[in-house]
């Protein structure tokens, strides 16, 4: 994988919101669970439908290579 990425505050006129996302995808159940705990640390929270947000307001989704992670959340 190895992507980089950079977020440039755009100050209040323009925060994140839903239409700046990221998916995560892990090759097993435990490390999907592990993003679940850690991103929406310090501030973060779950939403609706597998997505959660960091406590930076950006959101996330979280998919297993392997099969269904996060379907019962």
């Amino acid at each position: 994988m190895g992507q980089q990425y950079i977020f440039l505050n755009g100050g209040p006129d323009f925060p994140f919101d839903a239409q700046v996302s990221l998916y995560v995808l892990c090759d097993s159940q435990s490390e999907v669970d592990r993003y679940w705990q850690a991103l929406p640390a310090d501030g973060g929270a779950p939403q609706p439908c597998g997505w959660l947000s960091d406590r930076f307001g950006l959101t996330g989704a979280d998919g297993c290579r392997t099969g269904s992670a996060s379907a019962a959340r």
